[in-house]
């Protein structure tokens, strides 16, 4: 409750914990007996019911005080994926292993994942692409599709995970897709940049549609735009023309919270899958929930 009694209060030291569904920068402690320092900090539990940080001072006065940024965005509600990085971005931990058929590992801990995600969208949002726009993301597998489709839920950019073309197949299905989610751009790793541009120019559609190429700078964006839409999934297109799925942010969270409760995942679980990307359980179970829960992913 608001109050505390004079024998024994709850303050936050140093250390990550898991308070009532929210992510602090602290590890709650029972003390009993012993004069507060300046610095220590208690935890409230309001009636609304939103948990509030609060600093105690010497005179054990309670005033209001967000410890941090990173720990003032972890009370809001989250209401997209995005939110659930913020949490981690100061974390070193690994995110993903990837195990490429060359042989070769790729890792990312979480702190470079968000910092890679924040400077890819700086690159996006001053190439003129904004909130509600579609973007097709068309990837070999690797991490660069993660950050793709994250820098994408933190512009608020309708992602649309695609497998890439093959020179042996027609290009319609792309078309059909491109046509019916209006898109103007496409997002896709620097060494498919000339390969989908050379397949890309047997067609008057899709030669028009503009190919950004993951990339980094030194400046970040963290200003989350939000946008009800997360990402479009369309069908195979094996027996027709592909249709499409528009899955909001809240379906997302919540199919990524039913998944961690069912297969019972905690922060040291280690996820192991290969299915593509361009999969709905490729994309959601194997990539998403790691970045949802906070576990490892190869």
């Amino acid at each position: 409750t608001e109050k505390q009694t004079k024998d024994t209060v709850v303050v936050l030291s140093n250390g990550p914990a898991e308070l009532s569904g929210y992510t602090a920068a602290a590890t709650v402690l029972a003390i009993k007996d012993r004069e507060l320092e300046t610095g220590e900090y208690a935890l409230a539990q309001l009636k609304d019911p939103n948990i509030i940080i609060r600093k105690l001072k010497k005179n054990k006065r309670i005033s209001i005080n967000l410890i941090h940024k990173g720990i003032e965005e972890s009370l809001k509600q989250k209401t997209c994926l995005f939110n659930y990085l913020q949490e981690k971005c100061r974390s070193n931990k690994k995110a993903y292993i990837m195990l490429h058929e060359t042989g070769v590992f790729e890792t990312i801990t979480y702190r470079e994942l968000y910092m890679h995600i924040c400077q890819y969208a700086r690159i996006l949002r001053r190439k003129g692409i904004k909130r509600g726009d579609r973007c097709l993301l068309l990837f070999s597998q690797g991490i660069e599709i993660i950050e793709s489709f994250m820098a994408c839920n933190l512009l608020g950019i309708i992602a649309i995970p695609l497998d890439l073309p093959e020179k042996s197949k027609t290009l319609d299905k792309w078309e059909e897709i491109v046509k019916d989610s209006e898109c103007k751009s496409i997002c896709t790793d620097k060494k498919n940049v000339e390969y989908l541009r050379s397949i890309f120019e047997n067609s008057e559609l899709l030669a028009e549609v503009k190919i950004y190429p993951v990339e980094y700078g030194e400046e970040m964006y963290e200003e989350l735009q939000e946008s009800e839409i997360a990402f479009l999934q369309y069908t195979s297109g094996s027996t027709g023309m592909p249709k499409g799925v528009m899955v909001t942010n809240d379906s997302l969270l919540s199919n990524l919270k039913q998944l961690k409760n069912t297969l019972g995942f905690n922060h040291d679980s280690v996820f192991v899958g290969w299915l593509p990307y361009h999969h709905d359980m490729g994309l959601i179970l194997e990539m998403l929930l790691g970045i949802y829960n906070g576990h490892k992913v190869v």
